[in-house]
């Protein structure tokens, strides 16, 4: 998620100075390009505070990652919510993220028409390997202030898990770090536990060496 599209449109305005202003996509309008067929499924981007950004390809430690995210949550929570693996949300007007996992209240049929929204999610889930920076500073504070209930971002490079709570306009207020030998829990589910180590991928003999 590093690269930001401009997408040429005759909606822009020339300002006062002379310069024009950027223009802000709303979702309803990127549904409408990706309807129409603007986008292939081989255009890896999402909308993100009305701009079209361009997701990072992911590495073989991030889909890894992910895939045993995936069976420990489906494990432990697959009765209790519906998990959604790189499938969009909708935080806003103009913010449609695509997180690694999501959990989301049931029954499945309640997102026929609409993406799960701040209202409906229990948890968003991000894997970040070389994306752990804006991870951090863009995407999480983005949840928080639409009123997400807990960001967990695992630092698969780091080998720990930065558990974010208590969503504000300024950003989460609470955050707690832990390691990989540490437990954790989700805000909608506090009594089952979860293994850090369970979600990252094996550290190989060649990385140890190499450390």
């Amino acid at each position: 998620m590093t690269a930001v599209l401009e997408i040429p449109t005759q909606s822009q305005e020339v300002t006062t100075t002379g310069y024009l202003k950027p223009y802000r996509m709303t979702v309803e309008k990127y549904h409408q390009l990706v309807e129409a067929g603007i986008f292939s499924k081989h255009d890896q981007v999402q909308l993100l505070r009305g701009r079209l950004v361009e997701m990072t390809p992911k590495g073989v430690r991030h889909a890894t990652t992910v895939r045993r995210t995936n069976r420990v949550f489906n494990r432990l929570f697959g009765e209790q919510s519906v998990i959604s693996v790189q499938d969009p949300i909708t935080l806003n007007d103009d913010s449609e993220p695509e997180p690694d996992l999501v959990l989301s209240r049931l029954p499945d049929v309640r997102y026929m028409l609409h993406h799960p929204k701040p209202e409906d999610i229990y948890v968003v889930f991000e894997a970040a390997d070389s994306t752990l920076a804006y991870d951090r500073d863009e995407l999480g504070p983005l949840l928080a202030q639409n009123g997400v209930l807990q960001f967990c971002l695992l630092n698969i490079r780091g080998r720990e898990l930065e558990d974010y709570r208590e969503p504000s306009p300024n950003g989460y207020r609470t955050k707690r770090t832990y390691s990989e030998t540490e437990n954790f829990s989700l805000a909608a589910f506090p009594d089952i536990q979860i293994q850090v180590s369970d979600l990252l991928p094996p550290v190989l003999a060649t990385e140890e060496s190499n450390a």
